[in-house]
């Protein structure tokens, strides 16, 4: 990537709302010459993270650009009733840091290690559905050790695609990410309104369950005479 590409880049980058120091970020990548590679870019608007994967492409000239990003909107899931003790000694403990030291000894470290090691036993007897681990490492590379990762995913992240036009102007990370935000309302709001529509037609629900599940499935047994075809 020549010096006018990589100010190119990043001029249009920097026009979605990245940093300036995103120019050094994308002479390190191009450096190794990718037929294509992904930056990470994170951003919070009213303690509601958002993650940005920008993805750029090598062109027939040899040329990188920016084709599109993916924004991915974090929402952080409630302290479970009952375990605001465990989740406040939680927030005491630089998880990603321990595990870190796995690999390379860090200073400091083994001060927090022994009691560490007591909080993991309680959080897997007690966090068996994982929706506690996932508030506290999703994101980090603890995220092997949620068990449901990918439901839990499902659950408490909303992610979508933003092409970039060239004949258009582009929608900036916090545009992108207020869109999000109005998604996750609609979301909600579906959520609650099917669950109201069971519980009007006498439908036992689950209203927050393991897992975090808003509704349950309507079992033979249940199901009211004459609402279905035989």
């Amino acid at each position: 990537m020549s010096e006018k590409n990589i100010e190119q880049l990043a001029t249009r980058l920097e026009s979605l709302g990245c940093e300036p120091s995103i120019r050094s970020r994308l002479a390190a990548y191009a450096c190794f010459s990718p037929a294509q590679f992904e930056i990470r870019h994170a951003m919070s608007i009213a303690d509601v993270p958002c993650e940005f994967w920008i993805h750029c492409t090598k062109g027939d000239r040899g040329l990188y650009d920016c084709i599109y990003y993916t924004a991915v909107l974090k929402q952080k899931p409630s302290v479970p009733a009952g375990m605001e003790v465990l989740d406040e000694a939680m927030g005491t403990i630089n998880w990603e840091r321990l595990w870190m030291a796995r690999e390379a000894g860090l200073n400091g470290v083994d001060i927090n290690a022994t009691r560490a090691g007591e909080l993991f036993q309680q959080i897997i007897e007690i966090d068996t559905d994982g929706v506690f681990r996932f508030r506290h490492w999703a994101g980090t590379a603890l995220e092997v050790m949620i068990p449901q990762l990918a439901a839990l995913k499902s659950q408490y992240e909303l992610a979508q695609r933003f092409y970039l036009m060239v004949d258009q102007a582009p929608i900036r990370f916090d545009e992108a990410h207020r869109f999000l935000q109005s998604r996750w309302m609609e979301k909600r709001i579906n959520a609650e309104r099917k669950l109201l529509i069971k519980s009007d037609r006498g439908v036992p629900t689950d209203t927050g369950a393991k897992g975090g599940k808003l509704l349950t499935k309507r079992t033979k047994a249940n199901r009211k005479p004459g609402l279905f075809k035989q």
